[in-house]
């Protein structure tokens, strides 16, 4: 079923708080990340929607670290397994073609959509990102051990460091 989305209106009907935090997932309509800042400022709220963008992705112990960095937000990172992910196929892609990144901020406070954003990433890019969840289809996923290791890297690096780490990236100086 197809909604409509709308900012300024509720994300998701009836729903009026969400964690604070990021999440990433894969559909079958390409990637999709999900902010949710508590009260965003307006600063923030304009860096999503319009700032400079800069995405990262860090492989490490079966784990995909998606990173997201705005212009004058600090680097916003959430861990990604594709068994986590709805079943999708992934549609052949051109030689120039990559991803179209669907990107949502949402007040977690109140559950209103801030912003709707749409990124067309690299080929190159996405092509990495393509094979890295490629590679996880075919490791033995166990919840229990995903967390632990996700806790784990959590506890030894901070986003700034699993940044540092990345190889690869995608970026848009506006």
């Amino acid at each position: 079923m197809l909604r409509h989305l709308e900012v300024g209106q509720l994300f998701e009907p009836g729903r009026t708080h969400y964690d604070e935090g990021a999440k990433f997932e894969f559909t079958q309509g390409g990637p999709v990340l999900f902010i949710m800042f508590e009260r965003p400022t307006e600063k923030e709220v304009e860096a999503v929607r319009v700032g400079k963008f800069i995405m990262k992705f860090y492989e490490h112990d079966n784990i995909i670290f998606m990173l997201f960095k705005f212009e004058g937000v600090p680097w916003i990172d959430t861990p990604y397994n594709i068994n986590l992910s709805p079943p999708f196929e992934f549609e052949p892609m051109g030689e120039t073609q990559g991803f179209g990144l669907q990107i949502y901020l949402i007040d977690a406070a109140t559950g209103i959509l801030k912003v709707i954003r749409y990124i067309g990433l690299g080929h190159e890019f996405s092509v990495r990102l393509r094979d890295a969840m490629e590679k996880q289809k075919v490791i033995p996923f166990n919840m229990g051990t995903y967390n632990f290791k996700v806790n784990d890297a959590y506890k030894r690096y901070t986003s700034d460091q699993f940044a540092e780490f990345a190889k690869w990236y995608y970026k848009i100086d506006r």
